[in-house]
């Protein structure tokens, strides 16, 4: 996909009249952001409920949002628009800053942002150089790592690359297969964006992400009494549903910028 577009805002953020909040590299290391689930607390008006999958990754602001069909709060990264929810929540491991925008952004942005808007910045190749390692472990077998590296090759040229790998142990049990943890969940991949400025007014942005997604979901309880299995002397108290999910973009943008 190619954008050619002039930039929405000619002002700073803050200094716009609109209802936003902008969360710096520093606020989301302090506040433990690692997706897009994890801004429902520090973000005002803001909610999105967790259903046990990635799948299913609802937006609401100010009560407006979607669980089904097209989204009712859009999200761009890097200033491509993700349209599905289900792309919604991936790894935040070289994430910059993140906006969000409440209220009615269709002017400027178009479709699925009536409730509002999140837009999420990586780490320019061209502002960072090195590689970022990081590391992480909790309690009931949660680990992940992440590595990143950013390079310059040129004053017009630079790149991006990196991948991740994450692991939940899981939480919650089921009785009728063994205690078995029916929430846990691997999840892997990777990113790469190049960026080429080949004129002063002229900048092509290319990203491809991919990420693999394997987790089971929360339990359901049965509440009936007359269960079959139940008869038979069976425990069927939860049930699981097991979710596997692959996701590979490809995306490029190329910004125009007038004079």
């Amino acid at each position: 996909m190619v954008v050619i577009a002039t930039p929405k805002e000619n002002r700073k953020l803050r200094e716009l009249p609109i209802a936003a909040t902008v969360l710096s590299q520093e606020n989301m290391c302090a506040n433990q952001v690692h997706s897009v689930k994890n801004l429902t607390g520090i973000v005002p008006n803001l909610f999105i409920p967790d259903y046990g999958s990635k799948l299913t990754t609802s937006i609401y602001i100010r009560g407006i949002g979607s669980r089904i069909n097209t989204p009712s709060v859009g999200l761009y990264v890097d200033n491509i628009p993700y349209i599905d929810k289900s792309a919604f929540d991936f790894n935040y491991c070289d994430i910059e800053r993140i906006d969000v925008l409440r209220g009615p952004q269709g002017t400027l942005y178009g479709r699925n942002t009536m409730g509002g808007l999140i837009k999420v910045h990586t780490k320019s190749p061209f502002t960072y150089q090195g590689t970022d390692i990081r590391m992480g472990a909790a309690t009931y077998n949660n680990y992940n790592v992440s590595l990143t590296h950013y390079h310059r090759i040129s004053e017009r040229f630079a790149f991006s690359t990196g991948g991740f790998y994450e692991h939940t142990g899981g939480f919650f049990e089921n009785t009728a297969r063994n205690n078995e943890k029916v929430d846990r969940s691997n999840a892997g991949g990777g990113r790469f964006r190049g960026v080429y400025i080949p004129t002063s007014n002229l900048k092509v942005d290319i990203n491809l992400n991919y990420e693999y997604s394997d987790q089971g979901g929360y339990p359901y309880y049965y509440t009936r009494e007359s269960l079959p299995a139940q008869k038979k002397g069976k425990n069927l108290s939860q049930k699981t549903v097991q979710t596997t999910l692959v996701r590979f973009h490809i995306t490029s943008a190329a910004v125009i910028v007038g004079d």
